[in-house]
């Protein structure tokens, strides 16, 4: 009879086992970097996005530094919602900066003391 009670005790046990829960699978580790995607900057030579422009496709969250003659020219700077942008007066995103651009941007730069300065910009 003692073998038939712990064959028993036994049974009910693995019983017990079976109707566990799984465990929770853990939750995919976040990305050390966000994902970057596509936006666009229109830049304007002179004020009201007069004179010379340029629509920019760039990635967000990278230094862009300006080329092709617009480094301290800039006079319009209206990145798209919903980006934030920051304007440096150095490049590689250094020197004095100004924070906060966000869509439409500004049509005269000069309004916050920035025209003519732009020499790189991150958008976040």
């Amino acid at each position: 009879m003692k073998t038939s009670a712990i064959a028993s005790t036994l049974i009910a046990l693995l019983g017990f086992a079976a109707a566990a829960p799984a465990p929770e699978p853990e939750p995919s580790p976040e990305p050390a970097v966000a994902k970057r995607a596509p936006y666009n900057v229109f830049i304007g030579e002179h004020s009201n996005w007069g004179g010379r422009n340029e629509l920019l496709t760039l990635n967000t969250a990278v230094c862009h530094t300006l080329g092709n003659g617009w480094p301290g020219i800039i006079t319009a700077f209206g990145p798209d919602a919903p980006v934030v942008c920051t304007i440096f007066d150095r490049p590689g995103c250094t020197g004095s900066q100004f924070h906060g651009i966000t869509n439409p941007g500004y049509s005269n730069l000069n309004a916050i003391g920035w025209n003519d300065r732009i020499s790189s910009f991150r958008c976040v």
